[in-house]
């Protein structure tokens, strides 16, 4: 019996074309879009599952009291997993890291290298299997290091790497002490190698400080750990070591880190979680639509099935059996579109992975797979076949064969309110787009505070941050260079902060959590940035050693008093106000800072900034500052990027979000015209002949078109006018999470009606205009 049924719903596609390629073409659509969800669900909840003890994996993470309100911090004091791991029996291991990057070098061979430092404890906690050797064994020995599979063949070849030697930053020999296995992509920690935390110890003496926060602190628990206990002691223990009582201490568990990493005064607000409950909730909504695209159609054509389905009744067929039927073929059409939606799919995952900057794919291989587009077709078939099998099957045949079908209003009525629903969530989808795309522009046109065109950032060496009077020197006889500074970060992300310094008038328990940076001479003159007053760092003073600049936020934030200029932060007095200038988050609250002169070294990493002049030959300067730093460091060639570009690359997170609403927006609206192409041209043909008929008696071209195309456009301002309420809401709701916001504009509406008005014209419009161009001879010459 099925099998006749699948046939039957076989031929039904292929007698009503025009039906089945709309049903086709929007339920491939939202198929499309529920597989690239799936995937990407399936991608997101894997992060760090590897690791075998993640339930018992966290992180040690710092609330602060500042001035308006709390900031929450991933970076700990250097002696705190130390101390949790001696006095807290609940602490099975503990593990510090900090960030590593350099250049490797092998005989003639060199290569960038970026890795991690960390405790032997690193590997006892997290699993990264090893393929030769012992990392734990290795992280003991301050001079060996444990290289990744792809790094080591990098290096060495397709060879053995244990007991090799080579040479990091052109100063510090190591040797290959083990070799793990590739990171997998679906991990938080990433590096190429991992060098002993016991080398990184003796750079950096701030690592016994309690008020110096700059690196991160793992510690695995037992399973019968107190958590809420643990953060308590924690807590008494950093603010009695550290002295400060603004500060506190709680644990993220690894397990989350990946997507609920976002921190709001204090409070876990959510993360990467909101994108990906977005794209959940607008995949299913164009899947909503594909289905109720499905359901207005074939009940626009009901009055054609009617007499069918009378017929089977009389000849013995129960509602049961007739429902069956119809459930057969909506679930025929849907796995058609899924077929499609699955070609659909393969075609647009690189362009969702670049645009998302995620590796997604399309495994036909996992049974995973298979299972979810199974399941994913069987619901849409059941969702989409649902209300036609429902409503078609409840006809009585002593009705329909007389031909009195649409005795009521409520299919008429049920169709007007799927219309709406539709244009609802495609009105919702156009106006949250809109402000979304208002907000990068706003966010876009944001003054940043410094000149960015032009400036080139040069990512010095070990060689060359030992030698950077001799880099400053050589500039000044390259006839395109205008000025030459240097920094310990680039311009467009600053990573350092410190809590516990002291300045004048400082309120005791009042904190203020401050970058901290270092930069060389003329840094403010060299970037471009301006200075509300005071001066600049100059070799003309021999004090600057000692002082320091800070920005406006650090006056506004600390309450400083006029004069500023003199006043001591941390010890240093203060020689300069730098003008507020846009970091870290383009979109995100501009941080105190304070900055300190740069002092290069050989340990030390950096970038050298050189303003270029704007003319006919700045590829011959780029070329020229090659040469100089090829004579300075003859191992390295010139590493360099535009400040313009690294901020770009910066703000390209934020659009996103734009990314995000404009694709199911836009898929929402061309479903929606879809459908509504589709019933347009069924209820088209319905009323020609009462077209036909007021064109008889004198009706104008122009009054067909308006009369058809009225029945459309009521349910389409209805949806407006019940989406503008919500669209609001919820786009005040997303403005008011980014610090630097534009206001919500009632143009934005305005624009969403015409978009959506439009829209729907021409969409209605095309039918209308045939059937009004019809010939009424044509149409009344049986009657």
């Amino acid at each position: 019996m099925l099998k006749s049924y699948f046939l039957l719903a076989w031929r039904n596609l292929l007698r009503h074309k025009t039906s089945s390629i709309v049903n086709v073409s929007g339920l491939a659509l939202g198929l499309t879009t529920s597989i690239l969800v799936m995937l990407f669900l399936v991608d997101e909840f894997s992060y760090d599952q590897f690791h075998k003890n993640i339930s018992q994996l966290y992180l040690v993470m710092r609330n602060q009291k500042v001035a308006n309100g709390i900031a929450t911090r991933e970076t700990t004091a250097g002696p705190m997993g130390k101390a949790l791991e001696a006095g807290m029996p609940v602490v099975v291991h503990s593990a510090r890291q900090a960030g590593m990057w350099g250049v490797a070098r092998v005989g003639d061979k060199q290569l960038s290298i970026s890795g991690i430092y960390a405790d032997p404890s690193f590997f006892q906690m997290m699993t990264f299997p090893a393929i030769e050797g012992d990392p734990v064994s290795a992280l003991k020995d301050p001079t060996e290091v444990v290289l990744t599979e792809s790094e080591a063949k990098k290096l060495f070849g397709t060879g053995q790497a244990m007991g090799k030697v080579f040479v990091i930053q052109d100063t510090v020999a190591v040797k290959v002490g083990a070799v793990v296995r590739d990171v997998p992509r679906t991990s938080t920690i990433q590096f190429d190698c991992v060098l002993p935390f016991a080398a990184f110890e003796p750079q950096n003496d701030w690592l016994q400080k309690w008020d110096d926060n700059r690196i991160l602190t793992y510690v695995e628990l037992r399973q019968s750990a107190d958590i809420a206990a643990f953060e308590r002691q924690a807590t008494t223990l950093l603010q009695t070591r550290s002295n400060d009582p603004t500060v506190s201490q709680f644990l993220m568990p690894m397990a989350r880190m990946h997507l609920h990493s976002g921190f709001n005064n204090g409070k876990q607000t959510g993360g990467r979680i909101y994108i990906v409950a977005l794209i959940v909730i607008l995949g299913l909504f164009v899947l909503a639509i594909a289905c109720i695209n499905f359901m207005n159609i074939a009940t626009a054509r009901s009055e054609a099935r009617a007499r069918e389905v009378g017929i089977r009744k009389v000849m013995g067929a129960t509602r049961k059996v007739v429902m069956l039927q119809f459930f057969c073929e909506a679930i025929t059409i849907v796995f058609l579109s899924l077929g499609a939606g699955l070609l659909l799919s393969r075609a647009v995952i690189p362009v969702f992975n670049r645009y998302m900057n995620v590796n997604i794919e399309l495994t036909l291989t996992d049974w995973r797979v298979w299972a979810g587009m199974l399941a994913i077709g069987l619901l849409t078939g059941v969702l989409a076949g649902s209300y036609p099998a429902v409503f078609l099957s409840r006809f009585v045949p002593s009705k329909v064969l007389k031909g009195r079908v649409f005795s009521d209003k409520r299919g008429t009525l049920l169709r007007r309110a799927l219309v709406t629903a539709q244009f609802w969530v495609a009105i919702f989808f156009i106006v949250g787009t809109l402000v979304v795309w208002q907000e990068i522009d706003h966010v876009r046109s944001r003054p940043i505070g410094y000149d960015q065109e032009n400036l080139i950032d040069v990512h010095s060496s070990a060689e060359l941050g030992a030698k950077y009077s001799l880099f400053e020197q050589e500039m000044g006889d390259i006839p395109g260079v205008r000025s030459v500074t240097a920094g310990s970060d680039n311009l467009v992300n600053f990573n350092s902060g410190v809590t516990g310094l002291d300045w004048t008038g400082k309120i005791p328990g009042h904190e203020v959590s401050i970058m901290i940076t270092s930069v060389g001479y003329d840094w403010v003159r060299t970037t471009g940035m301006g200075l509300a007053e005071g001066r600049d760092f100059s070799s003309a003073y021999g004090t600057d050693s000692a002082a320091c600049l800070v920005n406006e936020a650090t006056v506004s934030q600390l309450g400083l008093k006029e004069p500023v200029l003199g006043q001591k932060l941390g010890g240093s007095p203060i020689i300069g106000v730098v003008k507020n200038f846009v970091y870290n988050n383009p979109s995100g609250i501009i941080a105190p800072m304070a900055l300190y002169l740069y002092k290069g070294g050989p340990d030390k990493g950096g970038h050298f900034f050189v303003r270029i002049r704007n003319d006919a030959h700045w590829r011959e300067t780029i070329a020229s500052i090659g040469k100089v730093v090829k004579k300075i460091d003859p191992k390295h060639s010139l590493d360099f990027s535009f400040t313009q570009e690294e901020y770009q690359q910066r703000f390209e997170e934020f659009t996103t979000y734009g990314v995000l609403a404009t694709i199911p927006g836009g898929l929402a609206i061309f479903i929606s015209c879809l459908g509504l192409l589709g019933l347009s041209a069924f209820l088209a043909e319905r009323r020609s002949k009462e077209m036909s008929i007021r064109k008889v008696f004198g009706a104008s071209v122009q009054q067909v078109i308006l009369l058809l195309s009225l029945d459309f456009l009521r349910p389409v301002v209805i949806a407006f006018l019940l989406a503008v309420p919500a669209a609001g809401w919820a786009a005040n709701l997303w403005l008011n999470n980014i610090t630097y916001h534009v206001s919500l504009s009632w143009t934005v509406f305005v624009a969403a009606a015409g978009i959506t008005l439009l829209v729907a014209l021409l969409t209605v419009g095309y039918n209308g205009m045939q059937t009004a161009y019809e010939n009424p001879a044509a149409n009344l010459k049986n009657e």
